[in-house]
Formats: structure tokens, C-alpha cells, sequence
């Protein structure tokens, strides 16, 4: 079998340390806005990855039109 890379196999702690369970965030609604793109993609690459729904913008009119659509 072979080796899931470190970057995938990582345990999320909260401030207090304790473990958070990532699918806790599965389903949820995450609103992105930045009017970097790469930091959209990358956000929205992330919490994908834990599940979540994304609707991001440059704008917040921009991400409002995106959150009216989905």
C-alpha cells in the first residue's frame, strides 16, 4: 500500500490542542472572499477537501451574487 504524503495525513487541533474531526465542516456552507485568485483557489481547494460547499468572490458583491446562485 502505498504512503499517503504527510500533507494528507495531518490531525487538526483546536487552540485548547484537542483534536478537531474534520467532518464536522462536511456540508457546510464556507463564503470566500479575497481578491487574490490564488488565495481563493487555494481556500476553496482545502475546505473541498474537508467537505465543505465553497462560494467565493473578489468581492463581497461579487461572492453575494455566487451565494444567491448556489
Amino acid at each position: 500500500m502505498p504512503a499517503v504524503p504527510a500533507a494528507l495525513n495531518f490531525k487538526m487541533k483546536d487552540i485548547d490542542g484537542k483534536e478537531v474531526d474534520l467532518s464536522t465542516y462536511k456540508g457546510k456552507v464556507v463564503v470566500i472572499v479575497d481578491d487574490d485568485v490564488e488565495i481563493r483557489d487555494s481556500m476553496r481547494l482545502l475546505l473541498n477537501g474537508w467537505g465543505c460547499r465553497v462560494v467565493s468572490g473578489a468581492t463581497l458583491a461579487e461572492a453575494a451574487s455566487g451565494l444567491q446562485a448556489a
